[in-house]
């Protein structure tokens, strides 16, 4: 496999570089572990740690990089660096799968379960092509054996962008049909989410940019541009740190599934008070 004199990256990655992404990431996952354990989030949230966790090994190698540029360190960081961001997207698809179906499901051409089943089947296809396609890049003793994993992974690069340009449309009409049913804390959730996804498209347009030409294009020999992929990735997860839904929804999510009424003993909903300003009243429970 080709480089030059031994250094896979055709160039030496920056420490300072290195250490302020580690050292971000690091916080956020930190953040988010700490937060997926407070009384009123829901568990699926520590997807985001799982995605700050692959950031952050990413990063390692990378700080790794600087003191040796072969090529176990270079495949490892682009491979984790790639894969990291779906899973801020599977947390994506699931919030708003049930803020749907919590405020205003008939404004949704498809239910809340639906919706989650779609993006989250979805979102495991495109990890599964960019793990295959950097395994693959990771094992192969020729150049070509290379490049058929890196097209692999940017087919999966491709697919997780399409994804989750499609969910954010869908999500924005959504919110246009029901913006008089939402009251403010959900907008202020809503916005943090926007922002992610956000930062997680144009990160994916990097990376679709980056990987079509190559693993050593001009985009991946450049290590300047790596920032379109480190800058929105950390504001991915940063986002959904300060807009946190433990921060804002006034009730606890993490017992959606156990959570019983003292009349029937049937789940009650958890989200009650994301569209409604007052808890149903326990007649409206069925018994």
């Amino acid at each position: 496999m080709s480089s030059h004199d031994g250094n896979f990256y055709r160039y030496t990655p920056s420490l300072p570089m290195a250490v302020i992404f580690l050292v971000v990431f690091s916080i956020s996952l930190a953040a988010h572990t700490v937060q997926a354990f407070l009384r009123r989030s829901p568990r699926w949230m520590l997807c985001m740690s799982v995605g700050c966790l692959m950031e952050v090994i990413g990063w390692a190698f990378r700080l790794w990089g600087h003191f040796n540029t072969g090529f176990s360190g270079w495949i490892g960081q682009q491979v984790v660096l790639v894969i990291g961001p779906t899973f801020y997207s599977a947390t994506l698809y699931v919030l708003l799968g049930s803020i749907i179906g919590e405020i205003a499901p008939h404004n949704s051409s498809l239910s809340a379960n639906a919706f989650k089943i779609i993006f989250i089947t979805a979102d495991i296809i495109t990890i599964a092509l960019q793990g295959a396609g950097g395994g693959m890049a990771g094992s192969a003793e020729t150049d070509a054996g290379v490049a058929t994993g890196s097209n692999i992974m940017l087919a999966g690069i491709v697919a997780q962008l399409v994804v989750m340009v499609i969910y954010s449309v869908y999500g924005a009409v959504w919110i246009a049909k029901s913006r008089k049913a939402l009251d403010d804390k959900t907008k202020m959730l809503l916005y943090g989410m926007i922002i992610s996804s956000l930062a997680i498209e144009v990160r994916g347009v990097y990376r679709t940019a980056e990987l079509a030409q190559g693993f050593h294009g001009a985009l991946a020999d450049n290590q300047m541009t790596f920032l379109l992929d480190a800058i929105p990735s950390s504001i991915a997860t940063i986002a959904l740190n300060v807009f946190h839904p433990a921060q804002y929804l006034t009730v606890s999510l993490k017992e959606e599934t156990s959570a019983t009424s003292s009349l029937s003993e049937k789940p009650l909903n958890k989200w009650y008070s994301i569209g409604r300003k007052t808890p149903p009243s326990t007649e409206s429970v069925a018994v």
